[in-house]
C-alpha cells in the first residue's frame, strides 16, 4: 500500500525530528533511571523498527479482510 505523503509534512517532521529524539530519550530515562539513556541512533532504529511492525501488521490484516469498495 502506497500512502501519498505530502511534502510539507516530511518537511516538518525532518525539523522536529531533533526535539523528538530528544522527548523519547527524556522519556525512557524517567522510565528507567538505572540506565543510560538511549543513543540518538537506538531510538531512530526503535522508531524505523515500531513503524516496520506496525505496516506489517497492516499488511496482514488487510490481507485477511481486504477494504470493500463503495
Amino acid at each position: 500500500m502506497t500512502v501519498s505523503i505530502d511534502p510539507r509534512l516530511l518537511q516538518v517532521a525532518l525539523s522536529e525530528a531533533p526535539a523528538l529524539i530528544l522527548y523519547l530519550r527524556s522519556a525512557f530515562a524517567k522510565a528507567h533511571p538505572d540506565v543510560p539513556p538511549p543513543t540518538d541512533a537506538e531510538v531512530l532504529a526503535a522508531f524505523e523498527t515500531l513503524y516496520a511492525s506496525s505496516l506489517a501488521r497492516d499488511e496482514q490484516l488487510l490481507a485477511e479482510k481486504p477494504p470493500t469498495e463503495g
